[in-house]
């Protein structure tokens, strides 16, 4: 991670590192380091990858495919699972990462009931507000 207060970690889809200005999110030093610790430990407990990957020059590269196959299960395991403080700890986890795949043009993962997928959606638009690109 870069250093300082004002560091910012860019994350980028393979194709938006080669367009300048165009980018998923550019999250503040700390944010970012909280972001992927989460993803880490959620790969873990899903048994599979994010599709996040580490940053590297102030940028981190985001498998959007990968990306969008981790957030179908995650999804399906909070709807399994009766754990309510599993599911408040994933929550904003799964809505952050949901921001990332619609800016990168993919909707929801379809994997979920219509009426959660609504609130899934709303809910990554408020993330969507306060995050930077």
């Amino acid at each position: 991670m870069p250093e300082g207060p004002r560091s910012q970690v860019w994350f980028r889809t393979d194709s938006s590192q080669s367009t300048a200005g165009a980018g998923l999110w550019r999250a503040d030093n700390r944010v970012a380091g909280l972001f992927l610790g989460h993803a880490a430990l959620f790969a873990q407990l899903l048994g599979v990858s994010s599709g996040i990957g580490d940053v590297v020059n102030g940028e981190c590269c985001v498998d959007t495919s990968v990306l969008n196959t981790f957030c179908a299960v995650a999804l399906a395991e909070y709807g399994a699972t009766d754990q309510g403080i599993q599911r408040t700890l994933t929550v904003g986890f799964i809505a952050t990462a949901l921001v990332l795949l619609d800016r990168a043009g993919r909707p929801v993962p379809a994997c979920v009931a219509p009426e959660q997928q609504a609130a899934w959606g709303a809910l990554r638009d408020q993330h969507s507000a306060a995050m930077l690109r």
